[in-house]
């Protein structure tokens, strides 16, 4: 196999974002837990069958400081810095990009979803160098190669890079599709004992991804525009268990946000684990939609191992649903897929937003209500948050001329709160109801005396308290 990036030294870098500097959206995500970055580690994994010798500093996990970073960074010895851009971070990336590339001087490469929706104005910040539109797989190391080989990187699809000194963007790469020779996320490079979720249970978990994107178009999510791919069950399979017999990984969460899409799909990846006996070895959750689930698929799913799931059911009002894109079914549906998972032993996530176009006082009273009439053992609840590439705020664009974000990239203005479309409430109100959420069903008897059951260890009831805390404000 050819080795075009053999001698190459690359270093990979996750900052450490301070939470009081995020938006709220943000610092609820953070208090999840570290979770490993999966994007970093899959340029990483991709340098290195390039050839490369990746270094990996994830100062979040780390909790490094700045210079402490610059330290480890400078140690490596790197040829090529690269990081990952995240929307409600990227001051703060912005920030410590330039700060390591003034102190070592090398060039500096960028991907990320943010990446994507503003290249030419990230391009604007003069410490970095170049931007990865879209997939890594074919575009990053060639951008590499070309860059090591003196040549002309418009040659090179996909990328935004300066020409001339004005940055520009080269003709669209071929989109990707081939996932299953996509290397597994490069888990060697990191500290795997410093990841955990605040559900976690067991003692080595990671984060993993059974596709790309969703077919949906959920006017509040950035998905939309993400090509949907998906893996085959043999190569998640093998990944699992590569992650088991070589990490000591036991306890797996896919993120990608509807894992169930394709029943026989879903069906062959638990008939794999089970067939291997990895479902008697590790345990896994899972995000789906509850009209993307059955009854039999969900008891599979349980047997393969799956102890917990995730539902995204948004809002408890069925016209607010409707108006987001977002039916799945009606309530029946969603208590018929909440029930099955609790039939076969599934602990059960809801994820619900607050603010869609429509929303009223009344409106968030029944999503409460519905809410506290759910068997769910856990529930995220959050005000919905524009951010680019979703329907929801390219409508708002349009309507009031005011791309936020671009100028948010440009100039690095202050993160401020956006108006929401058709709603008088105001972000307070949204907030004091998310709270008020939040009481009222992790306060309750019930969900008290569940809550002390899954407490089996001190590291769990520190957790616990530490998140109860972030989510009530305290």
């Amino acid at each position: 196999m050819p080795l075009p990036l053999r001698g190459l030294r690359a270093c990979l870098v996750f900052p450490n974002v301070a939470l009081e500097q995020t938006a709220a959206l943000a610092q609820n995500v953070h208090a999840l837990g570290p979770i490993q970055p999966l994007s970093l580690l899959y340029a990483a994994a991709i340098l290195e069958q390039a050839g490369a010798k990746v270094e990996f500093v994830d100062a979040t996990s780390g909790g490094l400081s700045l210079e402490q970073t610059i330290e480890r960074v400078r140690a490596s010895e790197p040829d090529v810095v690269g990081y990952t851009l995240a929307t409600l971070d990227f001051a703060f990336s912005i920030e410590w990009i330039t700060a390591i590339r003034a102190a070592v001087n090398v060039p500096v490469v960028v991907g990320g979803i943010h990446m994507s929706q503003y290249p030419l104005e990230t391009l604007s910040h003069p410490a970095i160098d170049w931007g990865v539109v879209t997939d890594a797989e074919r575009t990053l190391p060639r951008l590499l190669e070309v860059w090591r080989a003196e040549g002309d990187l418009g040659e090179v699809p996909g990328i935004a890079y300066r020409k001339d000194g004005v940055p520009v963007m080269t003709e669209p790469a071929e989109i990707w599709e081939e996932l299953d020779d996509t290397p597994w996320p490069a888990r060697h490079l990191s500290r795997l004992d410093a990841y955990w979720s605040i559900l976690s249970k067991r003692r080595r978990f990671t984060a993993i991804m059974s596709g790309w994107g969703c077919p949906f178009s959920c006017v509040f999510c950035v998905l939309p525009e993400v090509p949907f791919r998906q893996r085959s069950a043999t190569s998640i399979a093998d990944e699992m268990e590569h992650c088991y017999s070589n990490h000591g990984i036991e306890e797996f969460d896919f993120f990608d946000p509807n894992f169930c899409m394709g029943r026989a799909r879903t069906r062959a990846i638990c008939e794999e684990l089970i067939e291997r006996g990895l479902a008697d070895k590790v345990i896994w959750a899972a995000r789906a939609r509850v009209d993307n689930v059955e009854r039999d698929t969900l008891e599979l799913m349980a047997k393969a191992g799956c102890t917990r799931i995730c539902f995204g059911l948004e809002s408890g009002d069925m016209e607010i649903l409707a108006r987001t894109a977002k039916p799945q079914g009606g309530a029946k549906r969603m208590r018929d897929a909440i029930a099955w998972a609790r039939e076969f032993g599934m602990e059960v996530l809801g994820f619900f937003t607050l603010g869609h176009p429509g929303e009223t006082l009344a409106t968030v009273a029944r999503t409460k209500r519905f809410i506290l009439s759910l068997d769910l053992d856990f529930i995220q609840v959050a005000p919905i948050f524009m951010l680019p590439g979703s329907p929801m705020y390219q409508e708002y664009v349009e309507r009031s001329g005011d791309d936020f974000w671009r100028e948010h990239t440009l100039h690095l203005c202050e993160l401020r709160e956006l108006p929401f479309l058709d709603t008088d409430l105001t972000t307070q109100e949204l907030k004091d109801a998310t709270l008020d959420i939040y009481r009222s069903f992790y306060f309750r008897p019930r969900q008290l005396v569940r809550g002390v059951k899954r407490v089996r260890t001190k590291t769990q009831l520190k957790r616990a308290v530490a998140a109860a805390r972030g989510v009530l404000g305290l």
